[in-house]
């Protein structure tokens, strides 16, 4: 049977072979192809930033020898946090200069949300937007008005940014510290 152009077993055509010259028939991978060869790859960290061992880092790293005996770093550490914070970490520096600041941050407290089964989803109340080398880190707060407890089991993080989306899931069995659940 004869084969299409660019569809055959042995054929060198489609998957992005170039532009069809008159008479040639097009495959439906011809535009697709060529697109996914340019479509980088990218790793983000999602972070739970207002939890307890993400705050001793944090410590940690600004005051360093000097954490243990600082009485502004034991404060910092002890204090109930307001929000839960979640930090997006890897987020190439063209995201903020496609979509600019402000509507940057817009789109990402828009779309940001933390679902827990059986309870109405958090909403993003405030981002902030941090230069980190070519790259933009995205904390995003959301309120502690609901309680998430170790029963709620898993707690999914989703949030848009430009034409991405990021998506996780925390499973709270593995954020105690001491046998307790820090968020």
């Amino acid at each position: 049977p004869p084969q299409q152009p660019g569809l055959g077993r042995n054929s060198t055509e489609g998957l992005g072979a170039g532009p069809s010259i008159a008479g040639d028939q097009q495959t439906p991978f011809d535009s697709s192809a060529k697109a996914a060869a340019v479509i980088p790859e990218m790793t983000l960290a999602v972070r739970w930033l207002s939890s307890l061992p993400m705050r001793q880092a944090q410590v940690r790293s600004k005051y360093g020898k000097d954490a243990e005996t600082s009485a502004a770093a034991k404060q910092y550490v002890e204090t109930d946090q307001a929000y839960y914070t979640l930090g997006v970490a890897g987020v190439p520096g063209l995201f903020l200069s496609a979509y600019g600041g402000d509507r940057a941050k817009d789109m990402v407290q828009q779309t940001a949300t933390l679902t827990i089964k059986g309870k109405e989803p958090l909403r993003a109340v405030a981002v902030q937007l941090i230069p980190n080398g070519a790259n933009i880190d995205v904390l995003i707060a959301f309120p502690r008005m609901t309680a998430i407890t170790l029963a709620d089991q898993e707690v999914n993080f989703s949030t848009r940014l430009g034409s991405m989306s990021v998506r996780t899931t925390f499973r709270l069995k593995d954020m105690q510290v001491r046998g307790k659940l820090e968020l």
